[in-house]
């Protein structure tokens, strides 16, 4: 299965056909578990996130979670000077290792966009609840 738009990104960030792959089955899979359950999203979402982090550390001995969210336009607006564009929470080097939030911050440093990192965002709930850089378990949240 290709997901227009999506497939493009991960050829580019990935040259192992396998990884890019997984990514698709990934993300189809956990759609299609979020899809189908009306009344508690939540627990089938969570469920299949769960899953999809495990079989990643076991087919590539580590999984890394970027967790997307929008900012809202006045979050940054106590800051003085330019504002960054992003901000990348790692709850402080708890969630991600150092060098997973660095490669993170180096790929939205390259497309141009400047970015903060833990402030005002940490990093919420996903990075919290799944974030074990000790157990090979990267998550980082871009907000």
């Amino acid at each position: 299965m290709s997901l227009p738009g999506v497939r493009d990104d991960l050829v580019a960030a990935s040259n192992d056909p396998e990884m890019v792959r997984f990514l698709e089955t990934a993300w189809a899979t956990l759609h299609e578990r979020y899809r189908r359950d009306e009344f508690f999203p939540e627990v089938v979402y969570h469920g299949a996130l769960r899953a999809l982090i495990d079989e990643a550390r076991t087919r590539f001995g580590q999984a890394v979670l970027i967790d997307m969210h929008s900012m809202p336009h006045d979050a940054l607006s106590h800051l003085q000077g330019t504002r960054p564009d992003m901000v990348l929470g790692n709850r402080h080097g708890l969630s991600a290792a150092a060098r997973i939030s660095d490669a993170v911050s180096a790929a939205v440093e390259a497309e141009g966009w400047t970015l903060r990192r833990n402030a005002p965002f940490s990093g919420a709930y996903i990075c919290s609840a799944y974030g074990r850089p000790a157990q090979n378990v990267h998550v980082v949240q871009l907000e």
